[in-house]
């Protein structure tokens, strides 16, 4: 495994598309980026050097707790680039507004949307264990991994059937009303309604047990993106990468 690194990338850098990706006004000092043509035709200073996305290797628990608030009811450990977290309790690693700095919380803009992506795969799960908590400043839905399927468990309950037993990748989107799961890159659930608004909790961004259920998983790495281009519900997607790549910058 590479050594542990959150990568980040201009967005105008990255995607270099026609589309504009400017937001008015800019939510916590958000997208500040103007793309015309390919050509950044306007920059304004923005958090973190214009920075969207970040990922993290699951080398070390030290590494991973540069970034991540770790809340611990069961166990974690890190082994040859893995992570092997959870058991008969919560285990817990958050991005918490309350707890620890972090990219997902000065940039996040329910307008835009997210993608959250993770390969990573089930050891052993009762469903309401091993999964995702995200909250976007405005709701938070519970994504689950379970052993047989994975889905959204709250605040609504939509899962579908994935053989989660091996290492698979894990995309996760999000903007407005919507919610989109694929693994390995085909979509495998997507819901639009005012049922995915519903959800509220705790302003944080988590991963690992989150204690309402038995359950392990292994995580090989994770990644978010703040400012993705995202594909309405009911439009088939062009591209939707199984891996976002980004260049290495130095650890935030």
């Amino acid at each position: 495994m590479a050594m542990t690194r959150i990568a980040t990338v201009l967005l105008a850098l990255s995607f270099g598309c026609a589309a504009r990706a400017q937001v008015d006004p800019p939510p916590q000092g958000g997208v500040l980026v103007e793309v015309v043509g390919g050509e950044v035709v306007e920059t304004v200073e923005t958090p973190r050097g214009g920075a969207y996305q970040a990922r993290w290797e699951m080398d070390s628990a030290a590494e991973l707790s540069q970034s991540w608030w770790h809340w611990s009811g069961a166990s974690s450990t890190f082994e040859q680039g893995i992570a092997t977290i959870g058991g008969r309790s919560y285990e817990e690693w958050m991005q918490r507004t309350d707890k620890n700095q972090s990219l997902w919380w000065e940039t996040i803009d329910p307008r835009i949307g997210f993608r959250i992506q993770t390969r990573m795969r089930v050891v052993q799960a009762d469903c309401g264990g091993v999964g995702m908590w995200i909250h976007d400043g405005t709701r938070m839905v519970k994504v689950f991994f379970c052993e047989g399927e994975v889905g959204v468990g709250y605040p609504f309950r939509h899962m579908a059937d994935v053989d989660t037993s091996q290492f698979r990748t894990y995309t996760i989107e999000g903007r407005a009303d919507w919610i989109r799961i694929l693994v390995d890159g085909e979509v495998v659930l997507e819901h639009r309604g005012p049922d995915t608004l519903s959800g509220a909790g705790t302003a944080t961004l988590t991963f690992g047990n989150l204690g309402g259920a038995a359950g392990v998983g292994q995580w090989d790495w994770l990644s978010y993106d703040t400012r993705p281009e995202l594909v309405d519900p009911g439009q088939s997607p062009q591209q939707l990468p199984s891996v976002v790549q980004v260049d290495p910058l130095p650890r935030f």
